[in-house]
């Protein structure tokens, strides 16, 4: 919702505006957005204007994810001649990255103004989730205290994926812009190797190990939507003006 009433606005400056602040074929461009599908995504790119509106570019995404969650709960036992009441207290602690390379190409449209329309395709190739901790704890209080910590070491999972790419920005500045984008796609991601499990109760330890195998596909729509500003280093002026330049700059004189 809120991409949406960011996109009207940026309309509404578009149409107010009559200098463009647009970069041009050859063109060096920039970028630094924070993306969001559930979690805390965050991307710098490099790209470069070509030919007839298109541009191609590379990014790179790290995600860092660290949560933790704890939940009580009580059990009551009715015997004979006894009540036993038992609380358990269960922690649940995880901390893991991801790093994706974001391969991109799209088009922008030849839109009047400062505003700028484009759309193209994109790949992800990247390695996570990699947990660098994941552990597990119960507590047990009623006649007998009793705690349990139970950590999980598995091997980093691997990510390919593509789809389609849908952005809108303002050039508010010269060759800068800020803007929204959404992906729509799909993701395949693997993770094969040995999971370690270390179990720890009353200060006994005993560490067990199974093969993990596990593939999943997942379908990535537009709640993947992030927020982008993007600066072009202008090159150096020639004589010709490309097809590109004719479009962006020929409201600029």
């Amino acid at each position: 919702m809120r991409s949406i009433i960011l996109i009207y606005l940026l309309l509404i400056i578009n149409f107010a505006s009559a200098q463009t602040n647009k970069p041009a074929e050859g063109d060096i461009g920039i970028r630094y957005g924070v993306a969001f599908n559930g979690t805390f995504a965050q991307t710098i790119a490099l790209s470069g204007i070509l030919k007839n509106g298109f541009e191609f570019g590379t990014g790179i995404r790290v995600l860092y994810v660290s949560t933790k969650s704890e939940s009580i709960s009580t059990n009551t036992a009715i015997g004979a001649n006894s009540v036993t009441i038992t609380n358990q207290i269960s922690t649940s602690s995880q901390r893991y990255v991801s790093v994706s390379l974001l391969p991109y190409a799209v088009y922008h449209f030849p839109v009047k103004g400062n505003l700028d329309v484009y759309a193209g395709l994109n790949m992800l190739i990247g390695a996570g989730p990699v947990y660098l901790y994941n552990n597990r704890t119960f507590e047990f209080s009623g006649r007998n205290f009793t705690q349990v910590s139970i950590t999980y070491k598995s091997p980093p999972a691997y990510q390919v994926g593509g789809g389609i790419t849908l952005g809108c920005q303002y050039f508010f500045y010269k060759q800068l812009a800020l803007g929204v984008e959404a992906n729509f796609g799909a993701g395949y991601t693997a993770q094969k190797g040995p999971l370690t499990i270390t179990e720890v109760a009353n200060n006994i330890s005993a560490t067990t190990k199974e093969n993990l195998d596990t593939h999943s596909l997942t379908i990535q729509s537009a709640s993947s939507a992030g927020v982008y500003l993007t600066f072009y280093f202008e090159r150096k002026k020639n004589k010709g003006l490309g097809a590109y330049d004719k479009i962006t700059r020929r409201h600029r004189e």
